[in-house]
């Protein structure tokens, strides 16, 4: 029997990952075991997720083969604005303080109001795909002032709510020693 053909014992899966990841070297798959977590938006069409099935994964687009890697589905309930903010000013993973370590290394100085923190959650769930959106909400406010501080020019950077003005930040320009 040709090599590179499925057998009972090997599957498709198996045979790619010898042939393109591991140069023929065996991967045993069945003590593979396969954790994930997402914020599947739209995979019920209510707020209870108690009765969700694989079946609704894979109507939702995602692989028959990979969902029956799952053995257990836990079902969680949709972040509140009180935990998008909670996880915006606590997270060490969250925007705000990954943006803080890399402004600490700049010598600019980083603040912000908590109209900001609150607006930044709005958007956030606005956008209806859990905490993964604050990066994306925080990057598109913050992305305009990022060149004029990658400039030099710029001491400190005060996060604003920007409905109270014509842009969410302030900046502080550098004094010049004469």
């Amino acid at each position: 029997m040709p090599e590179n053909l499925p057998t009972p014992s090997k599957s498709i899966a198996q045979i790619e990952l010898e042939e393109y990841y591991f140069n023929g070297l065996t991967f045993n798959t069945s003590k593979l075991s396969v954790v994930a977590l997402g914020a599947f938006t739209g995979i019920t069409n209510s707020d209870d997720y108690t009765g969700i099935n694989i079946k609704d994964f894979v109507d939702y687009g995602i692989m028959r083969e990979l969902m029956g890697r799952f053995s257990k589905l836990v079902a969680m309930n949709y972040l509140t604005k009180e935990d998008i903010k909670k996880i915006l000013i606590e997270s060490s993973f969250s925007p705000i303080n990954t943006y803080k370590v890399l402004f600490d290394s700049m010598n600019i100085d980083f603040t912000y109001d908590d109209d900001f923190i609150d607006y930044i959650a709005a958007k956030a769930i606005a956008l209806n795909s859990g905490a993964r959106s604050l990066k994306t909400v925080f990057d598109d406010i913050i992305s305009s002032a990022m060149f004029k501080i990658f400039d030099g020019d710029y001491s400190s950077i005060h996060l604003i709510n920007p409905n109270e003005s014509e842009s969410p930040y302030v900046l502080t320009k550098k004094k010049i020693d004469i």
